[in-house]
């Protein structure tokens, strides 16, 4: 999906396919109980909220409705290198990050260089005033191999179950994440969930 010159029908049917996947259980809701835990208790003013690397937008969108439920004033803005409707553009590693209360990812960081994906956390420091989420994946072989029985069961189509594939073996261990957020997040937690995710979280002290 980050192939150079991929064809926009092909790339629209792997976002369709994505945000299937992102409906199935254990997928969204622990990003939401950890941005809500960043936020700490609902009050007056609106938070900005920025998803990084967000596709087609759907989880952004997703995340501002629940958390609204939850009584948080929130602006959720869905941002990635290749703008779409209702997906602003917006390079995660440019210098000058927009002001945000929050910074967050989903499947974005094993896309990323390892020197890149630390240089964009210190950058989203500097620019965030409550704090950061990062969720990626597990690289663990019953992780491998289980997902891809599970895209091919569901009829995902071949980009989907090829990317699955590569990126599961680009994901991390929690050593190697802990590594890449030591040097600029001080204090930052790394916790497992339900299907093979790592959750990063950073609180601004």
């Amino acid at each position: 999906m980050d192939s150079e010159g991929l064809d926009p029908a092909e790339r629209q049917a792997a976002l369709d396919g994505l945000e299937r996947i992102g409906r199935w259980p254990g997928q969204r809701g622990p990003i939401l109980t950890e941005l809500a835990s960043l936020l700490g208790r609902p009050r007056s003013g609106t938070r900005r909220l920025v998803e990084v690397g967000a596709g087609s937008g759907h989880l952004a969108q997703w995340v501002g409705v629940r958390l609204r439920e939850l009584g948080h004033a929130v602006e959720v803005l869905a941002t990635d290198r290749e703008p779409a409707e209702g997906v602003t553009r917006l390079d995660a590693l440019d210098r000058g990050l927009p002001e945000a209360d929050i910074y967050f990812s989903n499947l974005m960081l094993h896309h990323l260089e390892d020197a890149d994906v630390t240089t964009m956390f210190e950058r989203q420091a500097a620019a965030s005033r409550l704090g950061l989420l990062h969720c990626d994946l597990h690289r663990h072989w019953a992780h491998y191999y289980g997902a891809g029985f599970l895209l091919w069961a569901t009829g995902m189509p071949d980009i989907i179950r090829q990317d699955g594939a590569s990126s599961i073996q680009q994901g991390f261990t929690r050593a190697e994440l802990g590594a890449l957020a030591e040097p600029v997040l001080p204090g930052a937690r790394i916790g497992w969930h339900f299907p093979f995710r790592w959750i990063m979280t950073w609180r601004r002290p």
